[in-house]
């Protein structure tokens, strides 16, 4: 790791389809879209869409690797 870099696990250059929904605290669905992984780690990953996800919210994001579909859920830890 190199002083500048702050990240404890290596980020990895990837590229793959995803579409994503939003949940709220109180797990009400909202906005359903789609993007793409600029780079995964084994504790997250930088998603470029179109739209803009506010910071802190829930994520339900379908990936597509290869020929599996993988659902996760995760939060916004922040946004660009």
């Amino acid at each position: 790791m190199t002083p500048a870099e702050k990240r404890k696990f290596i980020r990895l250059d990837s590229l793959h389809l995803l579409d994503y929904l939003i949940v709220d605290s109180d797990g009400n669905e909202g906005e359903y879209s789609m993007g793409r992984t600029l780079d995964v780690s084994l504790n997250g990953m930088k998603i470029e869409t179109i739209h803009s996800i506010p910071s802190h919210s829930q994520l339900v994001i379908t990936l597509g690797i290869e020929d599996e579909l993988v659902d996760i859920r995760g939060s916004v830890a922040h946004t660009q």
